[in-house]
């Protein structure tokens, strides 16, 4: 099958190829200009770890993870790669990045859109395989490539996991439909090569581990005998299957053992009711669907309690079960009349199985979750632009009625495109993401808050004053607020207001342990050294291997004069994290006598 696609088909298929190269280009070449935003600052601005190849080793080690907690302050702490689960693939895509365009975010930018264009021809190539209708592949690709529910992925360098799990997902898929036409050792590499990418597929993202339920779908809808079904998929269980589902097993182990996950400060949006989470997660089913459909209130996502359900009965919850029951129920009908349009819904509600909150997550619903899921939502659009194609009112002419079909596609196709231009705007840099939030949540604290860091980062600090003040009179129990106008007001040697507002963000979050090193070297700036002394003992005495502690421990005892009490302390730091990047500095300065504070 492969080499027929090769002889018969790929010399064919350079007109659509090209077609989607052109036209996703032009969605997305706004993006390229782009800057780094959101969690980009995490995994790859403000942290060392992609940034020099000796971290490469610890890929695949436990040093990999970074601990929620730490998230925020990554830099100063110096800790893993700013991932929470065993993403090693995609971490590996900025070692290449930074090597190649350091902190120029064009290359970044581009190497995503380079991942969804070949997305865009996997999803061509995959479609055709099933169907051997090229205008319903490239239809559906090119619905995929330009549907504005995706930018969120695109446009965001961080998320680039989905684009390589959906890259490495179709690769699989392509070489085990192809294998079952060859014999001997071709078959055997083409099996062995289909396993590989789904382990790539599975370390860029969890939502891969979806893929042997595809595989089985597909031969149940298009391999499978109608009359020997379970002879079949025994047979299949055997010959293919075993591979993918040892693979899946030996992964989970991972995932679950030496690589599991840090969830000790991941916080629970459901407040630990199973009730309300499935209930929940029913309702957000139908916003993906909803979105897909009408992509015009598309945004980037918070954890909102209103979008809860607390009972079976509110409006919007029956509304979802009604839109679901009725999925199913045309699911059903159509498996045996239309299995490409039974497969098309089933792949998109399998795959959106790992971001249903089964095993929590921080998110309760994402755009860029529907990255995956949304070829099978394509191809089902374009199974039906097709059926509509074939068609024929007695009333209308056959020409004229197939010209109004071509115009709907490509207005369809026109409008997406236009939306996906559109939104690469709002996610030009941090500020234009963050007002755009604004819109959707203007109750929010922590969107204030965000803001505050930006405007902060920019050199805005008045502005940045006034968005703090907002988070905290929405939220007077947010201690992040108060913890950044302390360090605005330390920075500005106003002492005595710098100390008040670091108590008051200790006294309402104890655990945020760069807040307590904050109020201790305040005191050191007022040259209070012995309240700083006391201050930094008891920050580690609460947290042992807190380095940061250590490390302005030793810059207070400089201050005082006690170079010996510094190498002891900085000698400590070091046995906890040898790879923290300040300590390190500064204790060769040290050595070497040049050191001053």
């Amino acid at each position: 099958m492969f080499i027929n696609i090769k002889n018969r088909f790929c010399k064919n298929c350079w007109p659509a190829i090209l077609l989607i190269i052109i036209l996703t280009s032009i969605a997305y070449g706004r993006s390229l200009g782009n800057g780094f935003v959101w969690d980009d600052h995490s995994l790859i601005v403000d942290n060392d770890f992609v940034k020099s190849w000796s971290n490469f080793p610890l890929l695949f080690k436990r040093d990999y993870l970074t601990p929620l907690e730490e998230l925020d302050y990554v830099k100063e702490m110096a800790i893993g790669s700013g991932e929470l689960s065993s993403r090693p693939v995609g971490t590996f895509s900025f070692f290449i990045d930074y090597s190649l365009w350091q902190l120029n975010p064009f290359g970044y930018h581009l190497t995503n859109l380079i991942f969804h264009i070949l997305n865009g021809i996997l999803v061509y190539l995959f479609i055709y395989l099933i169907g051997k209708n090229r205008i319903s592949a490239l239809f559906t690709a090119l619905l995929f490539t330009l549907h504005p529910v995706n930018t969120e992925a695109v446009n965001v360098i961080s998320f680039r996991e989905d684009l390589l799990a959906l890259f490495f997902m179709l690769l699989s898929l392509i070489m085990y439909l192809s294998l079952k036409s060859l014999r001997g050792k071709k078959r055997v590499v083409f099996y062995i090569t289909s396993n590989i990418c789904y382990i790539f597929a599975l370390f860029s993202k969890e939502m891969a581990i979806t893929l042997p339920l595809i595989i089985i779908l597909y031969d149940y809808c298009f391999s499978f005998k109608d009359n020997q079904k379970g002879k079949d998929f025994l047979i299949h269980l055997k010959t293919y299957y075993g591979g993918y589902i040892a693979i899946s097993l030996l992964t989970l182990w991972v995932w679950f053992f030496p690589m599991a996950r840090p969830t000790e400060f991941l916080g629970d949006p459901f407040g630990g009711n199973s009730y309300v989470k499935i209930l929940t997660m029913i309702k957000v089913v139908v916003i993906y669907i909803s979105w897909l459909f009408f992509p015009f209130n598309l945004h980037a996502t918070l954890v909102d309690p209103a979008i809860l359900v607390h009972s079976f009965i509110e409006p919007q919850f029956l509304i979802s079960v009604i839109v679901l029951i009725l999925s199913f129920i045309l699911a059903v009908r159509m498996r045996k009349k239309a299995k490409s349009s039974f497969f098309a819904i089933i792949w998109f509600f399998s795959t959106l199985i790992p971001v249903l909150n089964i095993i929590l997550m921080p998110n309760i619903l994402a755009n860029r979750f529907l990255y995956i899921p949304s070829v099978g939502f394509c191809f089902l659009l374009a199974l039906l632009w097709q059926k509509i194609w074939v068609y024929h009112p007695r009333y209308l002419p056959t020409d004229f009625y197939q010209r109004i079909i071509i115009i709907v596609g490509g207005g369809l196709l026109l409008l997406y495109m236009s939306i996906t231009f559109v939104r690469s705007y709002v996610w030009e840099n941090d500020l234009t993401f963050q007002y755009e939030m604004l819109e959707y949540y203007p109750d929010h604290p922590r969107i204030y808050l965000a803001i505050g860091d930006t405007l902060q980062k920019h050199g805005a600090i008045d502005q940045a004053i006034i968005e703090y003040e907002r988070a905290i009179a929405l939220a007077p129990y947010l201690a992040e607020g108060y913890n950044n106008l302390g360090k605005i007001y330390a920075e500005r040697n106003i002492f005595d207001k710098a100390v008040g507002q670091f108590k008051k963000a200790i006294a309402l979050d104890p655990c945020l342990k760069l807040t307590h090193t904050n109020l201790c070297s305040v005191y050191g700036e007022q040259e209070r050294y012995d309240q700083s002394i006391a201050c930094f003992k008891d920050a580690i005495k609460n947290n042992p291997d807190f380095v940061q502690a250590y490390y302005n421990l030793g810059i207070t005892y400089l201050k005082m004069g006690n170079r010996s009490e510094t190498v002891k302390i900085w000698k400590k730091a070091l046995e906890i994290n040898p790879s923290y990047k300040p300590l390190k500095t500064d204790f060769k300065k040290l050595q070497r006598s040049t050191f001053k504070k």
